[in-house]
């Protein structure tokens, strides 16, 4: 088994690109980044040549941000500020411990 396909197996792309700026949406995008770094953080991997059987874990940034927000400014904008603020979080649940999911809400 490999990490894509775990990644693979616990995401579908209504998650991953939710359009929509109700707060159980918001909550969903937390539950599904949970999900995955427990998923992968359960499942055992082998790595390539050797017999040894390994565990992973992965730290994840949300960024979640309102459709009106989105419509205020161009698409290519957005794009980059939501990417800078997920990595951003990403780099929050590194700097807290790592094996952790950090969501921000874009303004």
């Amino acid at each position: 088994m490999s990490v894509t396909h775990v990644i693979n197996s616990r995401t579908c792309a209504s998650v991953i690109s939710g359009r929509s700026s109700r707060p159980q949406n918001r909550s969903a995008a937390h539950i599904a980044a949970e999900r995955l770094r427990t998923s992968v953080n359960a499942a055992s991997f082998v790595l390539p040549g050797l017999d040894q059987q390994i565990r992973i874990t992965v730290s994840i940034g949300v960024a979640v941000c309102c459709f009106e927000c989105l419509a205020r400014t161009p698409a290519a904008q957005n794009a980059t500020r939501l990417l800078k603020l997920a990595d951003d979080a990403l780099y929050g649940s590194k700097g807290a411990g790592r094996n952790l999911v950090t969501m921000v809400h874009a303004a």
